[in-house]
């Protein structure tokens, strides 16, 4: 052995959001992570740049309540993996954006329209 844990690698959330946002970007998808502060600023924008029709992203404000942040000892470390459930904000098929979030290992959850990735 060459000294590696024998412990699982565990992929973080947000890894897996990337990879998810990159698919997404392939096939068509305007994808953002922490975009803007708000929704209501993060639509307004998308409509203004004619981006609005199939799109997919989380705000700032959403990460800020999802994602846990480490403590470490230089202080707050870089937010990877959800405490909270995190609202993706979507407009077009939303069974293709579910597909890709579950290919690359997340768990999503509809509730009320409005779509979660939850921890």
């Amino acid at each position: 052995m060459t000294g590696l844990s024998k412990e699982k690698f565990v992929v973080s959330h947000k890894k897996m959001l990337e990879k998810s946002f990159n698919d997404l970007r392939k096939k068509g998808w305007f994808a953002r992570h922490s975009f803007l502060d708000n929704p209501g600023k993060a639509w307004l924008n998308l409509e203004e740049n004619g981006r609005a029709n199939k799109c997919v992203f989380y705000t700032l404000y959403d990460a800020n309540t999802a994602f846990k942040i480490p403590q470490t000892k230089f202080g707050p470390g870089m937010p990877s993996f959800l405490e909270n459930p995190l609202e993706i904000h979507y407009n077009g098929n939303i069974s293709e954006i579910m597909q890709v979030l579950k290919k690359n290992g997340l768990e999503v959850e509809i509730e009320n329209n409005k779509l979660y990735i939850v921890p």
